[in-house]
């Protein structure tokens, strides 16, 4: 796991590195915006499908999805606003799969905190992809978010826009702050979700409502099984990754939200959203543990396909469709058996660009003979690598 995450790292940053001149072009010689979006765009959409085949494909995280999971609220709601609960600090990295199949992963930006935008490599990339960075202090973001606001709005840009109401993730220490913050407000205290920041999601559902830039929100309640699992980036280079991955999901046409002048209504309309998430996760824990108990028990009984819990089951309504995506598996041992390959096959073309560029700089001593090594070797190399990980995505 660790050498993909490098060769993923390497991946990413050499990929943008090769595409940001022809991009760069693009806006100084040409001075063609839309061209440029459009090229940043793919370059994001393709290191992520390569980062979706990784977890799906190689290392078998099982995603269920349920509640209003139909492609048509993808092809009637081309600008929308992605509510989600936040249990860890990789949910935005999981929703890529959501998104996928069900939004343009392309088109997605997502709401992350500042000091986000100085990681090298992610960073820069997130910044070239127009991502929205919040200081948490209003004065200064409030300029800021509306700006990019305003930007899609006079740009008719079809964006697919992340946004982490809670502010922060489920960590112990953030769920006893929220639990005391809802004692002193005298609102009824969480346990599995935070209490809603509002005044953010009321002021950009707002602006984009009055700008007429949102065709809808979608809802989203995110709970990993086992239960307990908060998987953060440690866990991913050390190979700890979900066993299943539960997304549940509303979808709400923009006359189904309170007007944008009505801060108030939205304010309520959210923390609505966010008591049925702690309702639906409560009962997604308890069947889990249920079923866990159940499990342990006839351990020593001939073996019996038993379903797992789902956060449909957990609290919605019969008339929902349900879609369940079992990727590679389900997580087992089976599900690795690609990963060698991916990998093996990974290393191969990485290292045949890097010995070509190594050997023509050393050889040749010209920085441009060494560009034209990476641009005629490295980048096609790349491609087919880049390639491999989309189509191994189901």
């Amino acid at each position: 796991m660790l050498v993909f995450v490098l060769i993923l790292l390497l991946h990413g940053f050499l990929l943008h590195c090769l595409m940001g001149l022809p991009l760069i072009l693009c806006l100084v010689v040409l001075r063609s915006v839309r061209a440029f979006r459009h090229g940043a765009d793919w370059m994001l959409f393709l290191f992520c499908r390569v980062a979706l085949a990784v977890y799906e494909t190689c290392f078998g995280v099982r995603f269920v999805f349920s509640g209003d999971c139909d492609v048509r609220h993808a092809e009637e709601s081309k600008r929308i606003l992605i509510v989600s609960n936040h249990p860890s600090r990789t949910d935005w990295m999981w929703l890529f799969s959501f998104v996928t199949r069900f939004g343009s992963l392309q088109h997605l930006k997502i709401a992350l905190k500042a000091s986000l935008r100085q990681m090298p490599v992610f960073g820069w990339a997130m910044q070239l992809s127009c991502f929205l960075f919040l200081h948490r202090d209003w004065q200064e973001d409030e300029p800021h978010i509306r700006a990019l606001l305003s930007y899609f709005a006079d740009s008719r840009y079809p964006y697919q826009l992340l946004f982490f109401p809670e502010g922060t993730d489920l960590s112990p220490s953030n769920l006893q702050k929220s639990r005391e913050f809802a004692s002193q407000t005298g609102k009824t205290p969480l346990r599995h979700v935070l209490l809603p920041r509002t005044k953010g999601f009321s002021f950009v559902a707002g602006v984009l409502r009055e700008r007429r830039a949102l065709d809808g929100v979608w809802d989203l309640t995110v709970a990993y099984n086992p239960p307990s699992t908060r998987p953060s980036e440690a866990d991913l280079v050390a190979d700890r990754l979900p066993r299943e991955v539960h997304v549940h999901a509303r979808h709400f046409a923009v006359d189904a939200l309170p007007s944008g002048e009505d801060e108030d209504g939205l304010a309520r309309w959210c923390e609505q959203r966010f008591a049925e998430k702690e309702e639906r996760i409560r009962r997604f824990v308890s069947s889990a543990q249920t079923q866990t108990q159940s499990q342990t028990q006839t351990q020593t009984q001939s073996p019996t396909t038993t379903q797992c819990p789902s956060l449909q089951s957990a609290g919605g309504s019969a008339s929902e469709q349900v879609e369940t995506l079992c990727c590679s598996g389900g997580g087992d041992s089976v599900s690795r058996t690609n990963a060698p390959v991916l990998l093996l096959a990974a290393l191969f073309w990485l290292l045949a660009g890097y010995m070509f560029v190594v050997f023509s700089a050393f050889r040749w001593c010209a920085v441009a003979r060494s560009f034209f090594v990476i641009l005629c070797i490295d980048a096609p190399c790349r491609v087919v690598l880049t390639c491999v990980c989309v189509c191994a995505v189901h």
